[in-house]
């Protein structure tokens, strides 16, 4: 989504891992990531699951603690604009909470809890500080990740080199980066774009895209409570979802991500290949580690 609003603790354990998705995220919202019908979300839960285990006995080993929790469902995400009037209705973007739970999950809270020096060493320990492997990454900018964390060995013993499989999973990852900007940039999204302003302007927003108005939105819930905040919100995406459908918006920016996403997988193909070849490789093993696997 275009708000990440998750607490930044964990976010300094995996270091160099993280990066990938951070450039994902900052891109805005929507737009899955190009993988073949083979592979099911199931299975890249299954892989994702496996991989999280094998860390959590790495960092034991290594003297700390690291909970293996189940991948909850992706964030439902939307690049260019919210154009789901439903969802955003009950959900709004996921700004302020329907209500007050707890957004830290149980590894954020440990590492929060550590003393300074001590979560500097489960931070070395989960990401790895030596063997920097780097990946250039479409659309631009470097990705690195050591090769002695505790995440890079895990990778390591389920998909058999690390080194490809980085490459290929960071390539893959992050094609938005290559093709969202000529979404953008595209006349006809700009004159959708513009339509979709007039819309909103109608609706009492002057607001000239998408990521202007979350920028509004930010500013006008500051010193709310949360009752009205919420509201604030959800009354904001409705408006948002519901001119992305009355004007062109959503079906241009449709036609044009799929357009420029087909020419850019297609220029990624062989790490799109390497990436689908390596997961269904390790799907057995995968599998053979989560139906093993017993909590505590």
């Amino acid at each position: 989504m275009r708000f990440p609003w998750k607490m930044l603790v964990a976010v300094a354990a995996v270091l160099f891992m993280t990066t990938a998705i951070a450039l994902t995220v900052a891109l805005g919202r929507n737009g899955p990531e190009s993988r073949p019908a083979a592979i099911s979300s199931a299975d890249l839960t299954t892989l994702e699951f496996a991989e999280r285990i094998d860390v959590g006995k790495c960092m034991a080993d290594r003297g700390f603690r690291y909970l293996p929790e189940p991948p909850t469902p992706a964030e439902r995400r939307f690049t260019y604009v919210l154009d789901d009037v439903a969802w955003a209705r009950q959900h709004g973007y996921g700004i302020v909470p329907a209500s007050d739970v707890a957004v830290t999950g149980t590894n954020e809270r440990y590492f929060a809890s550590l003393s300074p020096d001590r979560r500097v060493q489960a931070v070395a320990a989960l990401a790895g500080s030596h063997g920097e492997v780097t990946v250039s990454v479409p659309g631009g900018g470097v990705v690195g990740s050591a090769t002695d964390g505790c995440t890079a060995l895990a990778q390591q013993r389920l998909y058999g080199d690390f080194p490809t499989w980085f490459h290929a999973k960071i390539i893959t990852a992050n094609l938005e980066l290559s093709y969202v900007p000529r979404v953008r940039s595209d006349p006809a999204f700009i004159r959708a774009l513009g339509e979709w302003s007039r819309c909103m302007g109608g609706r009492g927003f002057s607001t000239t895209g998408p990521n202007n108005l979350a920028e509004q939105l930010s500013d006008r819930i500051r010193g709310r409570t949360t009752a009205d905040a919420r509201d604030l919100e959800i009354e904001t995406a409705v408006a948002e979802a519901t001119c992305a459908r009355q004007t062109l918006l959503a079906t241009t920016a449709e036609g044009l991500d799929r357009r420029y996403r087909t020419e850019t997988e297609a220029r990624y193909h062989s790490e799109i290949q390497i990436r689908d070849r390596l997961r269904e490789a390790a799907l057995p093993h995968a599998r053979q580690i989560v139906s093993a696997y017993r909590p505590g």
